[in-house]
């Protein structure tokens, strides 16, 4: 190797050398910067599972548990409402499968019925002057109502 060669590459190494040094000094420098913030997450942690040991898990949960429960009217009227989507998507695969012209066209006719139905049972449940049972006769007599008319559309096609 020559001299300018050995010279040129005792530069380079150098260089290189400073770049790391430089480097190094910054990963130090961020380094101490995040255990600066892992000891204050470390005391936030510990002041907040001092904060969950006073308040008691079991009444929070019976407070959440208190607010699920739905009154036997409006579970009743989800049962239905559930009944119809599946009736409804029954009847929209069934379009599907027969490939007909028309079908995107009774496919949006179920599912308008499907809503409509829907709003028609939410407004019988919502209702506090029914009684479950008749709430209950009320909607079971909406989803026939909505069978019956899927049954309409399917029979177009047929």
């Amino acid at each position: 190797m020559r001299k300018k060669d050995i010279i040129k590459l005792n530069a380079e190494l150098f260089e290189k050398a400073e770049k790391l040094r430089f480097e190094i000094e910054e990963l130090k420098r961020e380094n101490m910067r995040l255990n600066v913030k892992i000891e204050e997450l470390t005391f936030k942690n510990e002041e907040l599972s001092g904060l969950a040991e006073i308040v008691e898990p079991t009444v929070v949960e019976e407070k959440i548990k208190e607010e699920i429960v739905l009154d036997k009217s409006t579970a009743i009227g989800a049962t239905i409402i559930g009944k119809i989507i599946v009736t409804a998507t029954q009847y929209c695969n069934e379009i599907t499968n027969k490939n007909t012209e028309n079908a995107k066209e009774l496919i949006n006719l179920i599912l308008g019925r499907t809503e409509v139905a829907k709003a028609e049972i939410l407004k019988i449940v919502e209702n506090k002057e029914l009684d479950t049972e008749l709430a209950k006769s009320l909607a079971v007599d909406e989803q026939n109502s909505a069978e019956d008319y899927f049954k309409s559309v399917i029979a177009q096609i047929e």
